[in-house]
């Protein structure tokens, strides 16, 4: 049978068939949802929608155009690739197949003769368990690697044992992570326990040898006919519904099974990235402050970390092990080593270990001993307050020893030419300094003074590069800017309209940028508020200081109303500053942090959905202020009155739209301390993580 990117076999909610996968220009043979339009009696309004795949034949060996699904003349049915070749069969060859159907539960089902199943995919599941199916001991769930790549994650597997529910993660020597057991008496050998869903319950059957003992994890959905759970990509078992309105059908993620907080994932921040109150960040060991590790992607740090220098077996004598204060490793219940009940000898086996990554020491009670866990992959690790009794060491590979001292040689020569530079330096500043002084240049003085001070031009190289100040961008309440060229780069250079205007602002916005040591200028306010030595809260986020570079990237401009904040400060007080409209309410306190801009990113954000500006005077009729507008919507629940009807892209994908109005309103909340960081918002920008529930929708009191 050729493919085709339609369903073959259709009943109520799922669809069995080829699911076209654009991006990549594949196909996957599975059983998947579909939607409708319009009343349930036209079968014709039915679209082969994929919401969902709920099982899969082939999703590690996706095929082409013109690959072929047929049945052999002794009841095989396979998938081939255009050339023929094999990609995956349902073994079924000599068992008398007479048919194939789809029941209403969404089994696909190969039966005899005599209406038996021969085969049906609820024997074999990938990720998703449907009610009524059973993942019976010795079945696994397995989530696909990401929402784009439905290949099978290594990291992570489901399964039932005789004693309950385990969920594992880490791709060599799998650890459990979380784990549900039935208590029971002699087991039963004759039945396997299995996990099953229904109505409203997720039930785990352990078989004894008196009876079955039958636990519940608890599901807080009320009652639905159509249910099904998925073991998705960041470890968590989660619980979708069919959900029906006048607007529009969908499924909708309604609860995590597992009790978890963020950081409580394996893979919450990658391989060897650790976890802090929702943050990502890597390793640093405190006592040499060399960086052994660095981000994959830092403007992605849940991504994770890896090592500068990979680990050599053929360089045993150059490992060492850093320590982690008030970091810890404790997502596995790993067997400890029994043999080893200090920490040192724990250390000293880890070392002497080519596949040891990690090793974990934790002191029992009296303190006089401990146990000891050996770790040879290395998932994401946690913080913990001050003395919590457990400790982390991380393997590490250090420069081998003439290296070092070459490296030690050229240190010490740099240090003594940096030494006598700096004083040659601080001879030519001073007497440029008094100069400049008898020439009575003290405006000049001023820009010499700021810490951090770039690179400083003369007014006649910046006319130059701006053709003469001709080609204006725009203009603030302090000045004015110009596009220029120097050299290789495209600048902007912005000159005072008066001797005196705007002179501390302009100052503040100098050191600011000064201040900023990145490869771009910005790639963002999480890495303003989270990345730099001191917080930068640019108190003026508005769509006019949001300016697009060549390839349509974000660049946040006008620093001259920012402040810095030191990381022990919890807030700063300032006078009132910004643009009306886009003020968070402390501002009336004066008491604020870098929420503010959150605050700011969630009008602006709501801004482009709406296509009019917060304040406008002129649409009287929908309200002079629209976070006001948007308020009494959310309040009646009529959210999709906020898109703006002239943009079809929105149109089009309104429920991912009001998605993203809820992530607005998340950041509107009048409570600083209720608004997410700006590196949450990130997250749900990027699919990983939902926006917070119970939103209080007093935007401004």
């Amino acid at each position: 049978m050729a493919m085709a990117s339609v369903s073959f076999l259709i009943f109520f909610l799922t669809a069995a068939g080829f699911y076209y996968r654009p991006w990549s220009n594949t196909y996957l043979f599975g059983v998947y949802t579909v939607t409708h339009d319009g009343e349930y009696a036209d079968m014709t309004s039915w679209r082969a929608e994929p919401v969902v795949v709920v099982w899969s034949a082939n999703r590690d060996q996706l095929v082409q155009q013109n690959s072929t699904l047929s049945f052999t003349a002794d009841g095989d049915l396979v998938l081939r690739n255009p050339d023929g070749g094999l990609v995956w069969s349902t073994n079924t060859s000599g068992q008398s197949v007479a048919g194939m159907t789809l029941t209403e539960s969404g089994n696909l089902v190969l039966f005899n003769n005599n209406n038996l199943p021969v085969w049906q995919s609820f024997d074999h599941p990938t990720d998703s368990l449907l009610p009524g199916q059973r993942l019976v001991q010795g079945m696994r769930l397995t989530p696909s690697t990401s929402a784009e790549n439905l290949t099978a994650s290594s990291l992570y597997y489901l399964t039932v044992y005789s004693d309950g529910l385990y969920a594992f993660a880490g791709s060599s020597n799998s650890q459990p992570y979380y784990e549900f057991t039935v208590t029971t008496g002699n087991k039963s050998q004759n039945y396997p326990a299995y996990l099953t869903l229904t109505n409203r319950s997720l039930d785990i059957f352990v078989p004894s040898s008196s009876s079955a003992n039958l636990e519940h994890l608890s599901l807080r959905s009320p009652a639905v006919s159509l249910q099904y759970i998925r073991f998705e990509s960041d470890g968590q078992l989660r619980l979708y519904e069919w959900q029906a309105n006048q607007i529009k059908s969908r499924w909708l993620y309604v609860q995590d099974i597992f009790p978890f907080q963020y950081c409580d994932y394996p893979t919450a921040c990658g391989e060897y990235g650790i976890c802090s109150n929702g943050l990502c960040s890597c390793p640093i060991a405190t006592a040499s402050n060399i960086q052994y590790f660095r981000s994959i992607d830092d403007r992605r740090p849940h991504l994770g970390c890896t090592l500068e220098t990979p680990i050599s077996c053929q360089s045993l004598q150059d490992h060492q092990l850093i320590s982690l204060p008030n970091v810890s490793y404790l997502y596995y219940n790993s067997s400890p080593v029994s043999e080893l009940s200090d920490e040192e000898s724990c250390k000293q086996a880890c070392l002497t270990t080519c596949s040891c990554k990690a090793a974990l020491f934790r002191y029992f009670d009296d303190k006089s001993a401990g146990a000891c866990t050996l770790v040879s992959q290395v998932l994401s690790l946690k913080t913990y307050h001050p003395g919590y009794d457990s400790l982390a060491f991380l393997k590490v590979q250090i420069t081998p020893a003439s290296h070092l001292a070459k490296h030690r040689l050229i240190t010490l020569v740099l240090v003594l030419v940096g030494v006598a530079s700096f004083f040659i330096m601080l001879t030519i500043v001073l007497a440029i300094v008094w100069i400049r002084r008898q020439q009575g240049n003290d405006a000049e003085d001023e820009f010499a003074q700021l810490p951090g001070m770039p690179t400083r031009f003369t007014f006649e190289v910046l006319k130059l590069a701006t053709k003469d100040f001709s080609n204006k961008l725009g203009e603030g309440g302090f000045g004015s800017v110009f596009s220029g060229q120097l050299g290789e780069e495209r600048i902007a250079v912005k000159c005072l309209d008066q001797a005196s205007q705007g002179k501390r602002e302009f100052f503040a916005e100098v050191e600011t940028i000064g201040r900023i040591h990145h490869i771009n200028l910005v790639r963002g306010l999480a890495y303003l508020h989270e990345e730099c030595t001191q917080r930068i809260a640019h108190l003026d986020i508005k769509p006019q200081n949001i300016l697009l570079d060549d390839n349509f990237n974000a660049r946040i401009s006008d620093f001259g109303l920012s402040k810095l904040i030191d990381r022990g400060q919890s807030h700063v007080t300032t006078r009132m500053r910004g643009t009306p409209g886009y003020l968070a309410p402390e501002w009336l306190t004066s008491h604020i942090t870098e929420k503010v801009d959150v605050y700011s990113y969630g009008v602006v954000v709501i801004e482009i959905i709406n296509g009019r500006p917060n304040l406008d005077h002129s649409n009287l009729g929908g309200g002079v202020q629209l976070v006001k507008l948007l308020q009494e919507k959310a309040e009646n629940s009529h959210l999709e009155d906020m898109i703006d009807r002239k943009c079809n892209d929105m149109t089009l994908h309104q429920q991912e739209v009001i998605r993203i109005m809820k992530l607005a309103m998340w950041c509107l909340q009048n409570d600083c301390n209720r608004r997410p960081s700006m590196s949450l918002v990130m997250k749900v920008l990027e699919g990983e993580r939902d926006v917070e529930a119970n939103l209080n929708h007093n935007f401004f009191d």
